[in-house]
């Protein structure tokens, strides 16, 4: 691509742009100011979803630090030529360009960087009237998009709201692991800060689904999508104390998963329940993944089921330290103690500890002190022995 960077058409140019963005990577120092100068020479031959992706890249380019200077010099009125551009496409933009638009505007707030914040919320609120009028025609992806940052941006309004989790809902069957968790995520923080009646009974629903997936045979639920899920349930469970208690289904399905081991000693809402208790229950059949029921009770499955723990134990190691200070402070707050999970989360800790700040060091050994845990600080570069 960088090769040929010249012959590129204006739709192609915001595809690479975009690609490229997302990556975080570009193939030369010179890339990014080439295409940024070729798209504001070419904007003109833009469709509505080539300039939802210019956008979207823009916004993201606008908050990385040690840009190179040509870009720097670039970005601001191009930014702004792009955004009337926009703004004029959006009677004919797809649900598709409606959705990556809105992400860029949100994403756009709540940046630390000053970037046309009066426009980004007016784009914000149009594309979400938009959305309301066009709901039926949305993914699983699309509906995501909106719910992500809904307590960061403008509120929406609440017949969207109602519209928008209505649909999805109506939807759920057709959401992947990935769209569900971060669903749930977006609505559990509208509803703990909004304390809505019809979002709350919406959150029970997502869970319920949720505990439905994690509990079959072919499940699959990455790392990411279980840190999401047990944050929304923390989240939840501040405004409805019982939730984490009555979702213990969940919360051991999704254990399990992680490490594909008896990993939860004892899950309780204090802390003192007999792990005998956690898997001999009135339920016979409770369904947990990767065990199947002897007369000694669990044992693993010696199936295609041990490749799955395999691939989702590296996966487990790509998550970052930060990660995994919020996945122990999730568990800790859910009431999960002792067991391999955390154990083996501890541990990938502590090899990560040198990503971590003096202040995410601090929260790391207090998280796991209250857990039995060893995490071991490190001395401040150039201390004494």
């Amino acid at each position: 691509v960088d090769d040929h960077r010249e012959s590129l058409s204006p739709g192609s140019m915001c595809k690479v742009l975009f690609a490229a963005t997302v990556a975080r990577a570009a193939p030369s120092r010179d890339f990014f100011p080439d295409v940024l100068k070729r798209l504001g020479d070419q904007l003109g031959a833009c469709t509505p979803e080539d300039l939802s992706r210019a956008l979207f890249a823009l916004v993201k380019l606008s908050s990385v630090s040690g840009l190179d200077p040509r870009c720097q010099d670039l970005l601001p009125p191009l930014l702004g030529t792009v955004l009337q551009a926009v703004e004029s496409s959006l009677p004919v933009a797809d649900v598709a360009s409606l959705a990556r638009l809105h992400s860029a505007a949100a994403s756009a707030l709540i940046s630390s960087s000053e970037t046309k914040k009066e426009e980004m919320k007016q784009l914000a609120e149009e594309t979400s009237r938009l959305m309301h009028a066009r709901l039926e025609e949305a993914s699983p992806a699309h509906l995501t998009a909106f719910v992500r940052h809904w307590d960061l941006v403008p509120a929406p309004s609440g017949a969207f709201r109602e519209a928008l989790v209505a649909q999805a809902i109506r939807q759920l069957y057709f959401f992947d692991e990935d769209h569900l968790s971060r669903l749930l995520e977006g609505v559990t923080r509208l509803a703990a800060s909004s304390k809505d009646e019809t979002l709350l009974a919406s959150v029970d629903e997502l869970f319920r689904r949720a505990e439905e997936e994690a509990t079959t045979e072919q499940a699959f639920f990455s790392p990411e999508s279980c840190l999401r899920i047990f944050a929304s349930l923390v989240r939840y469970g501040e405004v409805r104390p019982e939730a984490p208690r009555n979702r213990e289904r969940l919360v051991v399905a999704l254990c399990n998963y992680l490490t594909g081991v008896d990993s939860v000693a004892a899950v309780s809402s204090d802390g003192a329940s007999d792990p005998e208790e956690l898997w001999v229950k009135e339920d016979e059949d409770l369904p947990l993944l990767f065990f199947a029921e002897d007369a000694k009770g669990f044992s693993l499955r010696e199936d295609s089921a041990l490749d799955r723990d395999s691939a989702n134990e590296s996966r487990l190691q790509a998550l970052s330290a930060a990660s995994y200070i919020r996945l122990l402070g999730a568990l800790r707050e859910l009431g999960v103690r002792g067991g391999v999970l955390l154990s083996r989360v501890a541990q990938l800790l502590h090899m990560k500890r040198y990503d971590l700040t003096d202040a995410q060091q601090e929260a790391a050994a207090e998280i796991c002190a209250s857990l039995g845990l060893e995490f071991q600080l490190e001395k401040p570069s150039g201390s004494s022995a």
